[in-house]
């Protein structure tokens, strides 16, 4: 059901700011899926042109995936683990030593992306083509929809590739509350997934109400 009312509950550390955050995302795509628009959507099951990205992350994702990942049944948790730290050491080869991008400069990060796409490493969370944690997925990969050719996201330059926007720019308000907060929300998750991840953060006390109004402003 979309969320059409501010709740109220308190909130304690990022990690419940992420659970909102999430919900607000999947509330806008259900009220996308179910509207006009929503027929327009190209995006299918076990569509991966997309997974080879250099997914952007913050710590408080990381803590739900990895909370997901623990939560599988074997062999697939085994599975999981075996991929990530595969991505990892292969990024790694190819030179990518940097987990977190807060420290390159913009006008950098775009030639990051392209290089590591252009490295084709699949995302390690996919099984079978399909998110293995997809309660917890990024909230990046949540917004992700396009309305063109699926196969034209094979390339990140190519400028026939449309993207959907959301009602709401719930991701970059969140970014911003994060970053806002100590934590840092450029972290690449192929990478980031395989090293130790922090702890989650304290933030004042404040209600869901307030935090509702800062991921929701346009």
């Amino acid at each position: 059901m979309p969320l059409t009312r501010t709740p109220t509950k308190t909130v304690t550390s990022i990690d419940d700011v992420l659970s909102l955050a999430q919900d607000l995302i999947d509330a806008d795509q259900q009220d996308l899926m179910t509207s006009a628009a929503g027929n327009t959507v190209a995006c299918r099951a076990r569509c991966t042109v997309c997974c080879h990205q250099a997914v952007p992350v913050g710590p408080a994702e990381l803590r739900s995936i990895r909370d997901a990942i623990a939560e599988m049944e074997e062999p697939t948790r085994n599975a999981v683990e075996r991929r990530i730290e595969g991505a990892a050491a292969e990024l790694r080869s190819l030179g990518f030593t940097r987990t977190s991008l807060s420290d390159v400069a913009s006008t950098q990060r775009e030639d990051v992306a392209q290089s590591y796409f252009a490295n084709r490493v699949m995302c390690p969370l996919l099984e079978d083509g399909v998110r293995s944690v997809r309660d917890a997925r990024p909230m990046a990969c949540r917004e992700y929809l396009v309305s063109s050719d699926p196969s034209k996201c094979s390339s990140l330059e190519d400028p026939t590739v449309v993207r959907i926007r959301l009602r709401r720019d719930v991701l970059d308000n969140y970014t911003k509350f994060e970053a806002g907060h100590g934590d840092n929300g450029s972290l690449i998750l192929a990478l980031a997934l395989a090293d130790q991840i922090p702890a989650s953060l304290p933030i004042a006390d404040q209600s869901q109400t307030g935090i509702f109004r800062q991921l929701t402003a346009m």
